[in-house]
Protein backbone atom coordinates (compact mmCIF):
# COMPACT_ATOMS: atom_id res chain seq x y z
CA UNK A 1 0.00 0.00 0.00
CA UNK A 2 1.11 3.57 -0.48
CA UNK A 3 1.17 5.97 2.14
CA UNK A 4 -2.20 8.02 2.00
CA UNK A 5 -3.67 6.23 -1.72
CA UNK A 6 -6.58 4.26 -1.99
CA UNK A 7 -7.81 2.26 -4.65
CA UNK A 8 -10.84 2.10 -5.65
CA UNK A 9 -13.13 1.03 -8.93
CA UNK A 10 -14.50 4.09 -10.84
CA UNK A 11 -17.69 5.44 -9.92
CA UNK A 12 -20.24 7.34 -12.31
CA UNK A 13 -19.52 10.30 -9.82
CA UNK A 14 -16.20 10.27 -10.70
CA UNK A 15 -16.21 9.76 -14.42
CA UNK A 16 -15.43 13.19 -15.44
CA UNK A 17 -12.70 13.86 -13.34
CA UNK A 18 -11.25 10.46 -14.69
CA UNK A 19 -12.08 11.94 -18.08
CA UNK A 20 -10.06 15.27 -17.29
CA UNK A 21 -6.97 14.00 -15.81
CA UNK A 22 -6.88 11.66 -18.81
CA UNK A 23 -6.85 14.79 -20.97
CA UNK A 24 -4.21 16.97 -19.30
CA UNK A 25 -1.62 13.63 -19.24
CA UNK A 26 -2.16 12.45 -22.63
CA UNK A 27 -3.90 15.89 -24.15
CA UNK A 28 -7.42 16.98 -25.07
CA UNK A 29 -7.97 15.47 -28.20
CA UNK A 30 -8.31 11.97 -25.90
CA UNK A 31 -11.06 13.53 -24.69
CA UNK A 32 -13.82 11.90 -26.71
CA UNK A 33 -12.33 8.45 -26.63
CA UNK A 34 -12.07 8.59 -22.89
CA UNK A 35 -15.05 9.59 -22.46
CA UNK A 36 -16.32 6.53 -23.98
CA UNK A 37 -14.42 4.09 -22.63
CA UNK A 38 -15.09 5.02 -19.03
CA UNK A 39 -18.72 5.68 -19.74
CA UNK A 40 -18.63 1.88 -21.03
CA UNK A 41 -17.68 0.38 -17.59
CA UNK A 42 -21.21 1.41 -16.36
CA UNK A 43 -23.04 -0.21 -19.36
CA UNK A 44 -24.39 -3.80 -20.26
CA UNK A 45 -20.77 -4.41 -22.59
CA UNK A 46 -20.59 -7.77 -22.97
CA UNK A 47 -16.80 -7.11 -22.32
CA UNK A 48 -16.03 -6.57 -18.81
CA UNK A 49 -14.81 -3.13 -18.01
CA UNK A 50 -12.72 -2.30 -15.13
CA UNK A 51 -11.34 1.20 -14.44
CA UNK A 52 -9.60 1.75 -11.00
CA UNK A 53 -8.73 5.16 -9.77
CA UNK A 54 -6.05 6.21 -7.73
CA UNK A 55 -7.10 8.69 -5.15
CA UNK A 56 -5.35 11.06 -2.78
CA UNK A 57 -6.43 13.53 -0.59
CA UNK A 58 -10.31 12.96 -1.91
CA UNK A 59 -8.43 13.48 -5.74
CA UNK A 60 -8.46 11.53 -8.96
CA UNK A 61 -4.46 11.21 -9.46
CA UNK A 62 -3.85 8.21 -11.36
CA UNK A 63 -6.09 5.29 -13.13
CA UNK A 64 -5.96 2.03 -15.22
CA UNK A 65 -9.04 0.66 -17.35
CA UNK A 66 -8.59 -3.00 -18.22
CA UNK A 67 -10.98 -4.80 -20.86
CA UNK A 68 -11.48 -8.46 -21.06
CA UNK A 69 -11.26 -9.92 -24.77
CA UNK A 70 -13.79 -12.42 -26.44
CA UNK A 71 -10.97 -14.89 -25.70
CA UNK A 72 -11.35 -16.19 -22.51
CA UNK A 73 -8.43 -15.41 -20.08
CA UNK A 74 -7.47 -12.85 -22.17
CA UNK A 75 -7.17 -8.40 -21.07
CA UNK A 76 -5.78 -5.62 -22.31
CA UNK A 77 -4.95 -2.29 -19.99
CA UNK A 78 -6.10 0.51 -22.47
CA UNK A 79 -4.99 3.16 -20.12
CA UNK A 80 -2.37 3.73 -16.91
CA UNK A 81 -2.27 7.64 -16.70
CA UNK A 82 -0.81 9.37 -13.59
CA UNK A 83 -1.17 13.41 -12.66
CA UNK A 84 2.42 14.46 -14.35
CA UNK A 85 3.28 16.22 -11.75
CA UNK A 86 2.80 12.89 -9.45
CA UNK A 87 5.07 10.67 -11.80
CA UNK A 88 8.34 8.89 -10.55
CA UNK A 89 6.73 8.30 -7.41
CA UNK A 90 5.75 4.54 -8.09
CA UNK A 91 2.00 5.83 -8.49
CA UNK A 92 1.92 4.70 -11.79
CA UNK A 93 3.54 1.00 -10.86
CA UNK A 94 0.90 0.70 -8.16
CA UNK A 95 -1.90 1.14 -9.61
CA UNK A 96 -0.87 -1.34 -12.77
CA UNK A 97 -0.09 -3.50 -10.07
CA UNK A 98 -3.38 -3.26 -8.28
CA UNK A 99 -5.09 -3.74 -11.79
CA UNK A 100 -3.32 -6.51 -12.44
CA UNK A 101 -4.62 -8.41 -9.20
CA UNK A 102 -8.06 -6.61 -9.33
CA UNK A 103 -8.22 -9.14 -13.49
CA UNK A 104 -6.45 -11.93 -11.17
CA UNK A 105 -8.99 -12.19 -8.22
CA UNK A 106 -12.44 -10.80 -10.14
CA UNK A 107 -12.01 -12.08 -13.36
CA UNK A 108 -9.55 -14.93 -13.79
CA UNK A 109 -10.48 -16.25 -10.34
CA UNK A 110 -7.17 -18.64 -9.85
CA UNK A 111 -6.98 -19.24 -13.35
CA UNK A 112 -4.80 -18.79 -15.84
CA UNK A 113 -4.97 -15.20 -18.43
CA UNK A 114 -3.03 -12.76 -20.47
CA UNK A 115 -2.51 -9.42 -20.10
CA UNK A 116 -1.40 -7.19 -22.77
CA UNK A 117 -1.23 -3.30 -23.37
CA UNK A 118 0.57 -1.13 -26.27
CA UNK A 119 2.52 1.37 -25.32
CA UNK A 120 5.89 3.32 -26.47
CA UNK A 121 7.12 2.89 -22.45
CA UNK A 122 8.19 -0.53 -22.41
CA UNK A 123 10.71 -0.10 -19.94
CA UNK A 124 7.94 1.01 -17.59
CA UNK A 125 6.08 -2.11 -18.12
CA UNK A 126 9.06 -4.66 -18.22
CA UNK A 127 9.56 -3.31 -14.25
CA UNK A 128 5.68 -4.91 -13.88
CA UNK A 129 6.49 -7.54 -15.31
CA UNK A 130 5.39 -7.40 -18.58
CA UNK A 131 7.68 -9.02 -21.65
CA UNK A 132 8.53 -7.02 -25.22
CA UNK A 133 6.54 -8.11 -27.78
CA UNK A 134 6.18 -7.15 -31.47
CA UNK A 135 5.91 -3.92 -32.92
CA UNK A 136 2.46 -2.85 -33.59
CA UNK A 137 2.09 0.36 -35.11
CA UNK A 138 3.83 3.67 -35.09
CA UNK A 139 6.65 2.51 -32.80
CA UNK A 140 4.20 1.00 -30.16
CA UNK A 141 5.45 -2.34 -28.65
CA UNK A 142 2.83 -5.08 -27.75
CA UNK A 143 3.37 -5.77 -23.52
CA UNK A 144 2.43 -8.83 -22.27
CA UNK A 145 2.00 -10.64 -18.85
CA UNK A 146 1.09 -13.97 -18.24
CA UNK A 147 -0.79 -14.23 -15.03
CA UNK A 148 -0.66 -17.96 -13.78
CA UNK A 149 -3.61 -19.15 -11.66
CA UNK A 150 -3.26 -21.07 -8.76
CA UNK A 151 -6.24 -24.29 -9.38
Amino acid sequence: MMEGISIEQLTPARMQESVDLTCRVFGEEWRKYAEADFAITFSDYPNAFSTLIAIKDDKIIGLTQCVSAHTAGTFTIVWVCVEEALQGQGIGSYILKKSCLHIETEFLKGSSGTVFLATDKPEFYEKAGFVKGPEIHSGDLLMIKIIKGNK
